[in-house]
């Protein structure tokens, strides 16, 4: 998963905390939890092929970051 970073943010528009994902110096995707559920943002501005598993794997630990600070 080189190059992928997983930052979380406080976003003023949201209510909890962001899982922001990014590639070298360009977010990618947004992950947030509105209600009982886990939403994404894809932000397609950059053009880039990444290898699928390491994508999802990201994903996942963006998920696993929010849910580990819900307290």
């Amino acid at each position: 998963m080189k190059g992928f970073e997983v930052l979380l943010t406080s976003s003023p528009d949201r209510e909890k905390l962001v899982s922001e994902i990014w590639f070298t110096d360009n977010m990618v995707a947004e992950i947030y939890q509105e209600r009982d559920q886990f939403e994404i943002i894809l932000y397609p501005n950059l053009k880039r092929t990444f290898n699928l598993d390491d994508f999802l794997e990201i994903l996942k630990i963006g998920k696993t970051k929010l849910i580990d600070n819900q307290n």
